[in-house]
């Protein structure tokens, strides 16, 4: 029974981490320290075009927004890769949840930041109708543009009975 809490986000980006580790980014992947792990950040952001919730990661983790003409500003933030360096180390389990979202983000997790994640069992990528006719799942498609991701995964988490951050697989469900 799949279930899309913290921990299963924490488990499976750490299984990513565990997959990519020796790939493209092995100098700073495979032996991580918070300076690697900065320099693979700082990397990243600067080559590739970036989506807000990554933009958004960055700014709340590192309190400050990512710009290109700070990288000395940025380099001070050294100890906030300290979670992400003893997570992908096994050393500890991070409680927060943007270390992990920037984690996410480090070894190219595709659904994140968490909240993409949680909606993974709100909505599937498909629903069948009675004829067997596949649809696409429409809604799925607005949640990527809602403005507060958090208030609408708590508003469709309430309206299903769900506790929040957990979602349990319902046998017997009919679409209609």
């Amino acid at each position: 029974m799949p279930n899309n809490t913290f921990e299963d986000y924490k488990i499976a980006v750490k299984n990513k981490y565990e997959e990519v580790r020796n790939s493209e980014y092995f100098v700073y992947l495979d032996s991580p320290t918070r300076g690697r792990l900065r320099n693979l950040c700082w990397e990243l952001f600067q080559q590739q075009n970036r989506n807000q919730d990554d933009l958004n990661v960055f700014s709340s983790l590192l309190g400050l927004p990512f710009d290109v003409n700070r990288k000395n500003k940025f380099e001070e933030q050294i100890d906030k890769f300290r979670p992400i360096e003893k997570y992908f180390k096994g050393e500890t389990d991070p409680a927060n949840v943007e270390a992990v979202n920037m984690a996410a983000i480090l070894v190219n997790f595709e659904s994140r930041p968490f909240n993409k994640f949680r909606i993974h069992n709100l909505y599937k990528d498909e629903i069948q109708d009675d004829d067997g006719v596949v649809l696409a799942n429409q809604q799925k498609g607005q949640i990527d543009g809602a403005g507060n991701l958090e208030v609408f995964l708590d508003e469709k988490e309430r309206e299903k009975g769900i506790e929040k951050g957990v979602v349990e697989e319902k046998e017997d469900i009919e679409v209609k």
